[in-house]
């Protein structure tokens, strides 16, 4: 018997099937975001293209029926749901989110006690000051809603499942306290939200529901598929990269630049608020995890094809190569490539969005801005790691993910400005392979999230750093740091 796993974001969908030993059998995904580009998905369309990508799914591996299906999805939308299961509104939550708008209606609340409750900071309060605001402004949607569910939650209830949340997501809801392990009462007090809104939380891994015989024949799944709650997309990802335990983390190269490390040690909180950084519930219980965000770097990949390389895309469609692997020979293996500090991709830290090139002449070839827009991604990514370490988050095995990660070029290039060894997994997008983890450890497949990893993660591939490159990266490091700070573009750190 197989398993599925499902990662919902805000837009868009994604979802695999594999076996007990981690082979992918299918996949599918599928996009419910709303017609004008907005933000969040548009009710309308998510059901049915949920539906259809779970038909997808199991149409694609019947041979090897699903079991179980776990759902993970982001914790950045929350929808108002009707008892009878009804979608009424969407509550969404931007990332970065100023202090004054997440708690200036609960002015008692402050950025330190809000800290201490949530692990969060206060720039990032989530959906309490959204929710928070409908209540003090009568919102006549919100009166009429019975939960307000996150969207792993919302699809479980549809799919015949108990109303619930897990402790990763309510952590992400913004007004959860990780030291009691249930809704901050101090929090809802103080935003007027009653705690009858809000979904009953639950172990990671809980077991749902299961597929009632109506539902499973519209899916084109088995009657008593078990429906299993894995969490936060977040924590998913770090367990389906197999990051469980003190030193382990994982460091996302694509659409953003992100940094999960992992640990179980309490009295890291005071260094970690010191430091700006958040404290997360891990799945697994008795963990945590902290994610670090860099603003610069994250996309340079696609720049890159877009704007240098957009013949070669179009020609490499139609060859079927790999258009990163041609664009990344052309790469140089001297020390001349330009200086290049990508530019802001997170909305707040840098208005303009503005990066650098520096050191270039006439005779710049597109390998060497190709490599300094590497370098420069790397040094970001190198400021990741420096800020855990200085927080206490010492890292000793550390995963790249991302579509980046397939190229060898590229990762030796890191491992040398990280002068660290990585490792790279055979799934470089994990947080569906951690929803199914979780669905194997709800039915007893796996006797533990544990037993899941060691049987399904696999590394493929390990890249240690060249010395003498890593030396000469040292002393780059320091140059592009002090560009940075001399022209203005040093001021934008993210938790």
């Amino acid at each position: 018997m197989s398993l599925m796993g499902i990662v919902l974001g805000q837009r868009q969908m994604v979802g695999i099937v594999m076996d007990a030993r981690g082979q992918v059998l299918a996949r599918a995904r599928g996009g419910y975001g709303s017609e004008d580009g907005g933000p969040g998905p548009a009710l309308s369309r998510l059901w049915p293209t949920v539906r259809e990508t779970l038909q997808t799914l199991a149409r694609k591996s019947e041979r090897d029926p699903v079991s179980a299906l776990g759902l993970c999805s982001t914790g950045g939308a929350a929808v108002g749901v009707s008892q009878g299961g009804g979608f009424i509104d969407c509550c969404l939550a931007p990332e970065e989110q100023p202090c004054e708008a997440g708690l200036g209606w609960a002015a008692e609340v402050s950025p330190d006690d809000y800290y201490q409750i949530t692990g969060r900071l206060p720039t990032a309060a989530g959906l309490y000051g959204r929710l928070g605001r409908q209540v003090a402004s009568h919102v006549e949607s919100y009166r009429a809603v019975w939960r307000y569910l996150p969207l792993a939650s919302l699809i479980g209830y549809h799919l015949g499942g108990r109303a619930v949340c897990d402790p990763t997501l309510a952590a992400a809801m913004g007004m959860y306290d990780i030291r009691e392990g249930r809704w901050s009462s101090r929090l809802l007090s103080a935003g007027r939200i009653p705690l009858n809104k809000l979904p009953e939380v639950v172990p990671s891994g809980d077991t749902v529901g299961q597929l009632a015989r109506g539902r499973a024949e519209e899916l084109g799944l088995r009657p008593g598929v078990k429906v299993v709650l894995g969490g936060l997309d977040m924590a998913c990802r770090a367990l389906g990269a197999g990051v469980l335990a003190t030193g382990q983390a994982s460091l996302m190269l694509g659409s953003a630049l992100e940094l999960l490390v992992a640990y179980q040690a309490i009295a890291l909180m005071p260094l970690l608020q010191r430091q700006g950084i958040d404290r997360w519930p891990h799945a697994l219980a008795d963990v945590w995890q902290s994610r670090l965000i860099s603003p610069r770097g994250a996309g340079m990949l696609r720049w890159l094809r877009d704007q240098l390389a957009a013949v070669e895309a179009r020609e490499a469609r139609s060859r079927g190569s790999d258009l990163y692997a041609d664009l990344l020979r052309e790469m140089p293996s001297d020390e001349n490539a330009p200086l290049v500090i990508p530019p802001s991709t997170v909305r707040g830290t840098d208005p303009l969005g503005r990066g650098a090139v520096l050191d270039l002449n006439l005779g710049t070839t597109r390998g060497e801005i190709i490599k300094g827009m590497l370098e420069g991604t790397a040094f970001e990514c190198l400021s990741l790691v420096e800020r855990a370490d200085s927080a206490g988050l010492g890292i000793d095995a550390l995963r790249v993910l991302g579509g980046g990660v397939r190229s060898d070029p590229w990762l030796q290039l890191l491992a040398d400005a990280l002068d660290r060894p990585l490792e790279r997994t055979a799934m470089d997008r994990p947080a569906p392979l951690g929803a199914a983890i979780m669905a194997g450890v709800g039915t007893g497949l796996f006797a533990s999230a544990d037993e899941g990893v060691r049987r399904t993660v696999r590394i493929t591939a390990q890249i240690g750093p060249d010395a003498e490159r890593a030396a000469a990266y040292a002393i780059k490091k320091e140059r592009y740091r002090a560009a940075k700070h001399r022209l203005g573009l040093d001021r934008d750190a993210l938790g």
